[in-house]
């Protein structure tokens, strides 16, 4: 054998695609395996804690408290205080307001970012520094045998979902397609971390009755709206079922001074509105809204300020039962998240994205609220991409997808404040709350309510408005808001009227091949991977 050194020159592809493919793939190993220590760890210090009951519960209360619970025990024949303010002004006193609950000090972290003229993408450390507002109450770790709830969903090493012993069958497979269905449907970034604290998956193998009947009313609601089966079938009764059994578990915590204002009954009465928004059974959202606000002011007298994650679940409840009845919200948005971390540079991403939206909108309306919305859309709509590239820096925590939920939060809220008489700038804010339900965030299918009330008020603004001369000189306008209608619809009729208008409009502007029509509407909101596939079926079916 000779003793010469032979280099031997590797056959693999070297390119840097291929590079960043391995290291995705050996980071996605190491985390994989680091969860997977860290849920061992996590089951050895659960099971040394001996299940200690959370500290959320209070003691009991005054007289005058136990009198408030008195009245407020039964929360579903609540009727609820008549709401009626003008869209003219945010910034109006609202009717049912926390008037003894301070949620965070008011903080619009958009607008402050755009003010920046220094920065690269509004995002400079000076730009940084203003999200670090310590929280009122700080955010506290929540014990959890189960770190990765739900991994088996997206890591390969683990394929199943370990369910808590004890769950009945009927319970455990509505548990099992809130984990590995509607989460990752919720956000692209299906880390678990924030969806356990935020959407109510808070220490499965721990929880109570009540968080894990509303958990399932919430799942079996989403399955028997997509079952596309006609009549009472499985879904259905499972939903009735739930929904009962977790109405029933709160007002029997409501009886009961030391768990009346607790963390379980918020979630339960929030996930019984959530519910509805898949529904659309409004005068019941808003009875259980109505007695939300009284647990949060109880709750806010015995233990101060609210913690974020309790204030979140009671905002995002009042934005989403003001969709449904297309009112402003009842309350003021006063919730502050601390963003501390770096935010990575995302003007590559969708560099067209809203662009003619923004350029036009001068010609369209005087009104620049609306246009900073747009800047807001665009901005979290990159940052939503930015998570399905993994082009965020790795983070052990979801701050950046907790940052992400609360800024398309507070954009839902500035659309459904907003008011105007002009027909055009009133159509682009409900076709903007429709992209915020099915382009931000995938958590409704179509036949949800949040989606369908939006859809009625725009056909019949659409209806009132195409015979005369509103959007002479704006069809590019008008051919986005059509589609958008098409892609939401789900009756015959409304999927007819929409698409045809949609035709039209592009007839109009002598788009006769699909390339045309993709390029003009990628200018608007609109994202690839969401619209696309069903823009081909359209083109398809009416063009």
């Amino acid at each position: 054998m000779s003793g010469k050194f032979q280099f031997i020159h590797t056959t693999s592809d070297l390119s840097r695609e291929a590079k960043k493919e391995r290291r995705k793939l050996a980071r996605s190993h190491v985390a994989a395996v680091r969860h997977s220590e860290r849920r061992q760890r996590d089951i050895k210090n659960f099971r040394a804690q001996n299940q200690q009951k959370d500290d959320a519960n209070v003691a009991p209360g005054d007289d005058n408290n136990q009198s408030i619970l008195a009245e407020h025990q039964h929360i579903v024949d609540i009727t609820p205080a008549p709401v009626s303010l003008p869209r003219s002004d945010p910034t109006i006193p609202i009717i049912l307001s926390f008037d003894d609950v301070v949620l965070m000090r008011p903080f619009d972290t958009l607008a402050q970012q755009r003010q920046d003229p220094d920065a690269e993408d509004g995002l400079t450390s000076q730009a940084q520094s203003r999200h670090q507002i310590p929280l009122v109450a700080q955010l506290t770790p929540q014990l959890s045998p189960y770190q990765m709830v739900g991994q088996g969903a997206v890591d390969p090493f683990y394929h199943f979902i370990h369910m808590p012993a004890g769950i009945p069958p009927r319970m455990a497979r509505h548990l099992s397609y809130y984990v590995t269905t509607l989460m990752p449907k919720m956000h692209p970034s299906f880390t678990t971390n924030l969806t356990r604290k935020v959407f109510g998956c808070s220490s499965m193998a721990t929880a109570d009755e009540l968080s894990l009947a509303a958990l399932s009313a919430y799942s079996a609601t989403s399955r028997s709206m997509t079952a596309k089966v006609e009549g009472f079938h499985d879904g259905v009764a499972d939903w009735l079922y739930f929904k009962g059994r977790t109405i029933q578990l709160v007002n029997k915590r409501l009886s009961n001074p030391d768990e009346a204002i607790s963390k379980d009954v918020i979630g339960g009465i929030s996930s019984l509105i959530l519910m509805e928004s898949f529904t659309g059974n409004s005068a019941e959202a808003k009875a259980h809204m109505n007695g939300l606000f009284r647990i949060g002011q109880l709750r806010s007298r015995v233990h101060g300020p609210l913690p974020y994650i309790l204030a979140f679940k009671i905002l995002m409840s009042a934005i989403k039962l003001s969709i449904l009845t297309q009112t402003p919200p009842t309350i003021p948005f006063n919730l502050s998240y601390p963003m501390q971390l770096p935010l990575p540079s995302i003007s590559h991403i969708l560099p067209s994205f809203a662009s003619s939206l923004i350029i036009n909108w001068p010609r369209i309306s005087p009104n620049a609220k609306l246009l900073t919305t747009f800047h807001d859309i665009a901005m979290m709509t990159r940052y939503t991409e930015a998570l399905y590239l993994a082009a965020f820096p790795y983070a052990d925590d979801d701050t950046y997808l907790e940052y992400l939920t609360h800024q398309n939060m507070y954009i839902e809220y500035c659309l459904l404040v907003h008011t105007t008489s002009n027909v055009i700038e009133e159509a682009c804010r409900l076709t903007c709350l429709l992209f915020s339900q099915t382009g931000l965030v995938r958590g409704y299918p179509n036949e949800s309510a949040v989606i369908q009330f939006t859809l009625r008020p725009l056909k019949t603004l659409l209806q009132g408005s195409v015979l005369g001369f509103a959007w002479a000189g704006f069809e590019e306008v008008q051919a986005w808001v059509a589609f958008m209608g098409a892609w939401c619809s789900v009756q015959q009729e409304d999927l007819a009227f929409f698409a045809e208008l949609f035709r039209k409009s592009c007839g109009t502007l002598g788009l006769v091949d699909f390339e045309g029509v993709h390029e003009m509407l990628s200018r608007f909101l609109f994202v690839d991977r969401v619209y696309c596939e069903r823009l081909r079926e359209l083109w398809v079916r009416f063009f």
